[in-house]
């Protein structure tokens, strides 16, 4: 928390206001509902133009936690409202971190003292990456979405394992729609993990059961109260549910042209590696023609889900991405040892106690990697079907990455033991903040200097 916390001030430093991704539109939303008492709208597509430069297609609860803040700092002499403001960003995604520490620990499915040693490589995962650290320095809701979907799990996983009541299913419902009321994100990735939740608790019988349905109910109905107005609003305003800003369209025929087409288009498969896999060229973004069409090729979500791209000088970015590379491909063979190393499974009778246990790691595993599933099936249909731009979006994937480290710390555990895994979370860490010192350096001496104002 300290560390996070401590990259996080850092980043809230060096990074220059107004430069994170989209930061200046975030903060015009705020500045629109503090000087006009009035939500942001796109005035035109073709071109595309917002009002007040305001970023018109995010529900506006973050905007309005940002609100009073930015109000009481206002006058006050030089930029400090932007640092203040940033800071309440950095203190909501701080907020995300102990949460997540308790869903690893009940995803563990070992003893306390096992889980939390694999809970701590969880969280380090996450809260050392220069990802989260430009994330919670910067005026962005994907802040927030981190924290709504991670409450969300908690209460899944941690607060209502076995609970099966219409009133936790309300609670469950109002978080959802307070998240959906702060990101679309929140709206897909709390709609699968509850359907995973229902199905983790009673199985295949979840689908038959009066009970169950009443929950999804009860839950949905809050969810319409509180964010629905929302995205009625927009199909109003512009016939779409979520309009996106036309850029960077994918070098495909479009999906007017029927679903079927685009799937087998002779481009189709090699576009869908290169948006999650990237191609590493030191030397500069390269080029590939595919079937006539010259695209520059991003180096794709998985590359970008570690830090922004143009954080890491280009010579250190091969080196870097294949070895995150190797580190991923590593707990991927760890979960298939492990897999293969499991034992008989335990005898039918058990005690209600560790009845209840088996039912939280069950719940945990399938919401966080469920969430995790569809944020990226989300991002990746986006950039191939719409917005070719998001095939560098690996920072969208933050809000879920939790299911992602969940992953690498349950493989790695299988590949080298629970006895070395203290081990490998300080040597994660010592990485992770010579990571972040490169991204400190290339933003000081080359990205400010070359790209901010003169």
């Amino acid at each position: 928390m300290l560390a996070a916390a401590l990259l996080g001030l850092i980043y809230n430093a060096v990074i220059l206001l107004g430069y994170g991704p989209d930061e200046g539109r975030h903060m015009n939303y705020v500045r629109l509902l503090l000087d006009e008492q009035r939500l942001p709208a796109i005035l035109s597509r073709e071109p595309y133009a917002e009002y007040r430069d305001a970023h018109a297609f995010h529900p506006p609860l973050y905007y309005l936690i940002l609100l009073p803040f930015y109000a009481l700092l206002r006058g006050l002499p030089g930029e400090i409202e932007w640092h203040v403001v940033r800071f309440i960003t950095l203190l909501i995604c701080l907020a995300a971190l102990p949460l997540i520490y308790q869903i690893a620990q009940r995803a563990s499915g070992g003893n306390v003292g096992e889980n939390k040693v694999t809970a701590r490589l969880v969280v380090a995962q996450i809260a050392l990456l220069p990802m989260f650290g430009m994330t919670s320095s910067i005026i962005n809701n994907d802040s927030a979405t981190l924290l709504a979907v991670t409450v969300f799990l908690w209460l899944l996983v941690v607060k209502y394992p076995d609970d099966r009541s219409l009133k936790s299913a309300l609670i469950l419902g109002i978080v959802w729609g307070l998240g959906t009321l702060i990101k679309g994100t929140a709206l897909l990735c709390d709609g699968v993990a509850l359907i995973l939740y229902l199905l983790a608790q009673d199985g295949w019988a979840a689908l038959r059961s009066p009970r169950s349905w009443s929950r999804l109910a009860t839950a949905v109905l809050p969810l319409l109260a509180i964010a629905g107005w929302w995205h009625l609003r927009s199909w109003n305003l512009y016939g779409e549910w979520t309009p996106l800003p036309p850029a960077m369209p994918p070098p495909l025929p479009s999906r007017d042209n029927g679903l079927l087409i685009v799937l087998l288009h002779p481009n189709f498969l090699p576009l869908f590696g290169l948006a999650n896999f990237g191609i590493f060229n030191p030397a500069g973004a390269p080029t590939m023609n595919l079937s006539g069409i010259n695209l520059t090729v991003p180096v794709g979500i998985w590359a970008t889900l570690w830090a922004q791209l143009d954080w890491i000088p280009k010579a250190l970015r091969l080196p870097l991405f294949s070895g995150l590379f190797a580190y991923c491909a590593g707990a991927a063979m760890g979960l298939v040892r492990r897999r293969m190393q499991r034992g008989a499974p335990p005898p039918t009778g058990s005690t209600p106690a560790t009845s209840t246990a088996a039912t939280a790691t069950r719940i945990a595993l399938w919401t966080s990697y469920g969430t995790f599933f569809v944020n990226w099936l989300t991002i990746l249909q986006v950039a191939i079907f719409w917005h070719w731009g998001w095939a560098e979006g690996g920072r969208y994937l933050l809000p879920a990455f939790i299911g992602f480290s969940i992953f690498l710390a349950r493989g790695w555990r299988g590949l080298i033991g629970i006895k070395r895994m203290p081990a490998l979370t300080v040597a994660w860490s010592i990485f992770c903040v010579a990571l972040n010192a490169v991204a400190v350096y290339w933003l000081l001496s080359y990205l400010n200097p070359t790209f901010g104002p003169k």
